[in-house]
C-alpha cells in the first residue's frame, strides 16, 4: 500500500510540474514585429529631367544593430524592448524607405544603392551618417544625421548638412514609436529632397 501511494504521489507531482510548465509557456508574451513606413502616395515634383540617385553609404550607429527596438530612458541609459522587434535589420529598412521617400518627392529615374558598379552612372550621390534614431523618455522620436550631396561626375561635395529632427509620439506602445520614427524619416527625406532640387536646376 505504501509503495502504491508513493507511485501515485510521484505521478501526481510529475503531472503538476508538467501543467505548471505548460502554463508558464502559455503566459510567455509573443514577439511583435515592426517596420518603418514610407510617405503615403506618390508626390513627385515633376521636375525634368529625371535623375539617377546614388544612395549611400548610409550608416547607422552600432547600438541599433540588433532586432530589438531601442529607447533612451535616461541621460546614460538605453532600454531594449523585450518583445518588440524590427521585421528586418533597421539599417536595411532605413535605406529602403529613404529611397522610396525620395522617389516620391523627386523625379527620380532610378535609385542605385551603394556600392554601384563602375559602369553605372549617378547624377547625385547621397551619403548619410545617422548618429541617433530612437525613442526618448520625453515622448518623442529623435533622428539626428549628417548628410552630404555630391555630383558623381566630379566627385565634388556640393551640400553638407546636419539634421536634428524630433517628432512627438502620438499614442502609446511601440507601434506609436515606430510611426513617429517613420515621420522623422519623412522630414529628413523632405530636407534632402529640397536640396537635391536646388542643385539639380
Amino acid at each position: 500500500m505504501r509503495m502504491r501511494y508513493a507511485r501515485w504521489f510521484s505521478k501526481r507531482i510529475g503531472i503538476g510540474a508538467l501543467l505548471l510548465g505548460l502554463a508558464g509557456c502559455a503566459s510567455t508574451e509573443p514577439a511583435r514585429f515592426y517596420t518603418l513606413s514610407p510617405l503615403p502616395g506618390v508626390q513627385g515634383s515633376g521636375a525634368k529631367p529625371c535623375l539617377t540617385l546614388g544612395l549611400g553609404p548610409v550608416t547607422l550607429p552600432h547600438y541599433l544593430d540588433r532586432p530589438q527596438i531601442v529607447t533612451q530612458t535616461g541621460s546614460n541609459e538605453m532600454k531594449l524592448a523585450d518583445f518588440d522587434q524590427w521585421t528586418e535589420p533597421v539599417d536595411r529598412t532605413f535605406v529602403r524607405i529613404l529611397g522610396e521617400n525620395l522617389s516620391a518627392l523627386l523625379c527620380v529615374e532610378e535609385v542605385i544603392e551603394h556600392p554601384w558598379k563602375g559602369s553605372e552612372q549617378v547624377d547625385v550621390q547621397l551619403t548619410v551618417n545617422v548618429a541617433r534614431f530612437h525613442g526618448m523618455a520625453d515622448g518623442t522620436a529623435i533622428l539626428q544625421a549628417q548628410w552630404t550631396l555630391s555630383k558623381d561626375l566630379d566627385d565634388k561635395t556640393v551640400v553638407k548638412r546636419q539634421s536634428k529632427i524630433s517628432v512627438p509620439i502620438e499614442g502609446s506602445g511601440y507601434g506609436a514609436l515606430v510611426a513617429a520614427q517613420s515621420h522623422a524619416l519623412e522630414k529628413l527625406s523632405m530636407e534632402i529632397a529640397a536640396e537635391i532640387r536646388a542643385i539639380s536646376r
